[in-house]
Order: structure tokens, then C-alpha cells, then sequence
């Protein structure tokens, strides 16, 4: 069973449409109290890093799913769910993240904003969950460094940005899986499989 943090802000139907394509149940969460029951926990975010930042708190969602964090929950962020792992970023100048990981989220420097299509990933090699391929991007914002250690891919739209990352329990790809063919269905695969999930 996979939980399914919804908190307003993101169609979760595609992520939920290629978990069901994998035959993964998956549930979704809105609360505090069943956050605090979550085993394995998915946040897709589509959105404005400020308004989901202010909903968690304003949903009594955000220290619990600090808290969880903190204490081992699986954790899979995928765009903006990414995003709000670290402290802060440009789209919305002081509206916190929840900083469980370093580093700032900044505008991509590209003509062309927002970057919608598919972009190469390329591995770090420090994590076999990521592999080297092409993945479905939607994204005006992104890290452009963090620790190496946790840094699982890069890609490039304008200069190079952090496409991936894991830091013990918490994943974060940048990228959208459940939109991006083979690649990010072998990635959802994997990683809830990886979490006694499937």
C-alpha cells in the first residue's frame, strides 16, 4: 500500500493512474491524523512553492510530515514535492521549506520558462534507483546544488540543476515518473517495491 499526500494544490490522478497500471493500491492522505499513520508516502506537487507551503501549515499538515520525515517515513517527492523538502525558494521569497535538506530552489535560467517536455537525466551513480534516460519535465523552478552526497541525477535546461536526489529515507526527483513512459513507471516500480509497497 502506497500513501498519497494530497494537500490541494496538484492533480494526483495521473500519479494515481500509473500506480493502479503497476497493480499498487495506493490511498490518499489529507489529514493530520492519517498522515500520522502513513507506511510509505508519495507527494506529487504541481503548484506555487508559497500557496503549498502555507496550506500544509494552514492543514495542520506540515509538522507531522516534518515529524514523520524525521523518523523514517519512505518518502517519494515528485516536482514541487521535491522542492519543499529544501528551505526555501525564489518563487516565493520568505515562505519556508521544510529544510530536511540543503540547499535553495531558484529560477531556471532558460529563454523559454517554463521547461515542459522531456529532458535527459543523468545519473550520479550513488543511487541505482535513478537511471540514465529521458523523463517528462514541467518546471520553472529547481535546485541548482546541494550536498553531493544526496545528489542521485542532473539535468540541463539552460545551465545544469539537481533532477534527483535521496538523503536515507527521502527521494526527490524533480521530474514528473508517472508522466514519463517506461522510465518513470520502472522508477515508481522500484521504489515502492524497494519499500515493501508493491
Amino acid at each position: 500500500m502506497v500513501d498519497v499526500l494530497q494537500c490541494g494544490a496538484s492533480n494526483i490522478r495521473s500519479v494515481l493512474n500509473a500506480l493502479a497500471f503497476l497493480d499498487i493500491d495506493a490511498r490518499i492522505l489529507t489529514t493530520s491524523e492519517e498522515l500520522s499513520h502513513a507506511t510509505c508516502l508519495i507527494f506529487p506537487g504541481v503548484g506555487h512553492f508559497g500557496y503549498v507551503s502555507r496550506t500544509l501549515q494552514e492543514k495542520g499538515l506540515w509538522s507531522t510530515l516534518k515529524s514523520r520525515l524525521d523518523t523514517g517515513l519512505p518518502f517519494l517527492g515528485i516536482c514541487l514535492g521535491m522542492q519543499l523538502l529544501f528551505e526555501s525558494s525564489e518563487e516565493a521569497p520568505g515562505a519556508p521549506g521544510l529544510g530536511l535538506v540543503p540547499g535553495a530552489v531558484e529560477m531556471l535560467q532558460h529563454p523559454r520558462i517554463p521547461q515542459i517536455g522531456w529532458n535527459h537525466v543523468s545519473p550520479t551513480g550513488i543511487s541505482s534507483l535513478i537511471q540514465d534516460g529521458d523523463a517528462y519535465f514541467v518546471n520553472s523552478y529547481a535546485v541548482r546544488s546541494t550536498a553531493p552526497d544526496i545528489t542521485t541525477a542532473y539535468s540541463e535546461y539552460g545551465k545544469t540543476f539537481v533532477s534527483a536526489i535521496n538523503k536515507q529515507n527521502i527521494t526527490g526527483v524533480q521530474f514528473h515518473p508517472e508522466k514519463s513512459g517506461s522510465y518513470g513507471l520502472h522508477l515508481l516500480r522500484e521504489w515502492c517495491r524497494s519499500h515493501d509497497a508493491t
